[in-house]
């Protein structure tokens, strides 16, 4: 009767366990990379939410020769815990390069203001005094550090507006709604740098009552689609285990089209409603309605993590 292994048999063994280990090894590691990623972003979102709820009034920090630092150093900074603050002409020390990878997968110079996120950013300023209409071509970037080791970019529109007004169909140019948008990277200089893995965006809504946001874009429906419905869009997305995302979560992802390849001359549904019984809808540069059910022509759409 044979009793245990030959040194052949046991160097055939260890060798197939060698070959699985490096096949499933990658993948394994991936994965845990992935679920760091998503609790390092839902921690900060969490964080950031807090402290933007703290902040009296937004209109409050004026822009300051074209940055955001009086609203970082005398507001945010009161809030938040901020470990290193940095101007726009040096990020390195605040853990970002002079490049990042968009969504696609793409490289694409770090946005030096809001009009580097979305083409012709212009929020409105109405000075009632003056009589006319200024135009705010959107802040020039500021740069922080958490005491949990995040990198936020900083871009701010002290003239936000107020919530929208969904029982009378408010309809409104989507950049003055924003208050602040942050871009972040949770682990610095490290890499890979890229939106949707170790980078994404945050995006607060509204002067009072902030509405904070953290869209995240599903992989595999990175490119959209087009339905006639707001039903049929609901329906791919839930295939993909994802959501339509509300208003403001697509406006923010089209704020930030020059991260995500979203376009702001497209239509794109989302699943908030008005009390009418319409769907709002991100329209090229403003929110507009359409009926729930369909509409004149399919509209794109996009699926973001429930």
């Amino acid at each position: 009767m044979k009793k245990g292994f030959t040194l052949a048999e046991v160097l055939i063994t260890l060798s197939v366990i060698g070959v699985v280990a490096a096949l499933t090894l990658p993948s394994l590691m991936a994965n845990i990379q992935e679920k760091t990623w998503e609790a390092q972003r839902k921690a900060l979102h969490a964080r950031m939410a807090q402290a933007l709820g703290q902040i009296k009034s937004f209109t409050y920090y004026p822009l300051s020769e074209g940055t955001s630092d009086l609203f970082l150093i005398d507001g945010l900074s009161k809030v938040l815990k901020i470990n290193t603050i940095c101007n726009h002409y040096d990020l390195t020390p605040c853990g970002f390069s002079t490049t990042l990878i968009d969504f696609n997968g793409s490289a694409m110079t770090l946005p030096d203001t809001s009009n580097d996120l979305m083409s012709n950013f212009s929020p409105e300023k109405n000075d009632s005094v003056e009589n006319k209409k200024e135009y705010f071509r959107g802040s020039i970037v500021s740069g922080f550090t958490t005491v949990n080791g995040d990198s936020v970019l900083l871009y701010q529109n002290p003239n936000c507006g107020d919530k929208l007004d969904t029982a009378g169909g408010d309809t409104s140019n989507i950049a003055t709604k924003m208050c602040v948008n942050f871009i972040y990277d949770t682990n610095g200089l490290k890499g890979p740098n890229q939106i949707g893995k170790d980078m994404g965006i945050i995006t607060s809504f509204y002067k009072k009552d902030p509405i904070v946001v953290s869209p995240q874009i599903i992989e595999s429906a990175s490119t959209g689609g087009s339905a006639s419905s707001i039903k049929t869009a609901t329906s791919e997305c839930e295939k993909l285990d994802g959501r339509v995302p509300n208003v403001e979560e697509m406006m923010a992802l089209v704020l930030n089209e020059k991260l995500y390849n979203t376009s702001s001359t497209g239509a794109y549904w989302t699943s908030t409603r008005q009390t009418v019984g319409k769907s709002y809808v991100v329209s090229g540069k403003t929110i507009s309605t359409a009926s729930t059910d369909s509409a004149s022509s399919s509209l794109n759409y996009i699926c973001v993590e429930k």
